[in-house]
């Protein structure tokens, strides 16, 4: 009896924690459900991109054909997400249908990751409003509904940012280890990542060296050792150092940097705002930039993060990059949803 009473307690305790966890998110389960029906509708009408085919042949071929883990890294592709792939070739019979849904997926997770960032640096009312930007814009829902790269590399640069964030107010083992540990799932997507470690770095020093917070040198070791963990089967394979300089094909080598290819960043620039307007749409890039700029003007600490890191990466993107495109400056743009979504906060409460 005592066991019967005991097990009934403990039901009723998860089940009204559940509850409880399902009012307080409500409205980010909505938007998140808004999301999945959005962009899991008509997956395979849109026809196989090329490098979709490759990238769902290597992890098809990687799931199911032993040795063959990391053949997409003779072609300079770190094999992550070709491996989830493959695993989600075993749950559909179309392999097109799985790939691209694990994006969708994948995009779902970097939709809660915005909503937690922006409620970090303001409100739930801003992550609300970032999260269904970004549900609904055309470059995002594009990108998350493709079987390539983008969606798996913009998922964990958000969770990098927001544990970086949470690392820095709060430098305890656990925001250091997740922190390092998606920053490690990042480069075993794509090496991109690494740009958004310049500016992440530099922070941590200044807080260091010039604010003197000493207590953030243990878990930045900690960090480390957790990104170098997840990254172990990838840094210990030769050929990833091998392959590391055919990026030159799409970005500038540092002997490059010297010659000054100014044409090159004039161009980059204006492509930025071209793929800002077009396909982001020009109410929503206009008004991310007015947010850069408000926000710019708050003077504190963790919004000096945020856009410090943000423009810094994007300046870095359009340095770096021998020709501007929609796909390998997607990655970067998620960030703006969340500058448009406190300027709508703003005007909301103007109408209180």
């Amino acid at each position: 009896m005592t066991n019967e009473s005991s097990d009934y307690n403990s039901y009723s305790y998860y089940r009204i924690k559940i509850k409880n966890w399902l009012i307080k998110y409500k409205y980010l389960i909505l938007v998140f459900i808004f999301y999945l029906i959005l962009n899991s509708l008509f997956l395979t009408k849109l026809p196989i991109f090329n490098d979709e085919a490759i990238y769902l042949d290597w992890g098809w071929t990687a799931a199911h054909w032993p040795g063959y883990l990391y053949q997409s890294m003779a072609d300079g592709k770190q094999p992550l997400i070709m491996w989830l792939f493959g695993i989600a070739s075993n749950f559909a019979s179309d392999p097109l249908l799985s790939g691209r849904f694990a994006s969708v997926l994948l995009g779902g997770f970097s939709l809660i990751g915005l909503y937690l960032t922006a409620k970090t640096l303001f409100n739930e009312k801003v992550g609300l409003f970032a999260s269904l930007i970004f549900a609904v814009t055309p470059i995002f829902v594009f990108y998350n509904r493709q079987a390539l790269f983008e969606a798996g590399l913009i998922f964990s640069i958000i969770w990098s940012f927001y544990y970086f964030l949470k690392f820095i107010q709060k430098p305890d083992y656990k925001n250091a280890s997740l922190l390092g540990i998606f920053f490690g799932i990042g480069l075993f997507i794509k090496t991109t990542i690494l740009i958004f470690a310049f500016p992440m770095t530099l922070i941590l020093l200044w807080q260091i060296v010039i604010k003197k917070r000493s207590e953030l040198t243990t878990p930045a070791i900690i960090s480390i050792g957790a990104f170098l963990a997840v990254d172990a089967l990838i840094l210990i394979n030769p050929v990833f150092w091998e392959a590391l300089s055919s990026n030159s094909r799409y970005s500038y080598t540092f002997s490059d940097l010297l010659r000054f290819p100014i044409i090159s960043w004039m161009n980059n620039l204006i492509g930025f705002f071209e793929i800002g307007l077009f396909f982001i749409t020009p109410l929503v890039f206009i008004i991310s930039l007015i947010g850069i700029f408000l926000i710019a003007k708050l003077k504190e600490l963790d919004k000096a993060i945020f856009i410090f890191v943000f423009c810094i990466s994007l300046l870095m993107e359009i340095i770096l990059t021998r020709s501007q495109s929609q796909r390998y400056l997607v990655s970067f743009l998620p960030f703006l949803t969340i500058c448009s979504a406190y300027v709508l906060d703003k005007l909301w409460n103007l109408k209180k």
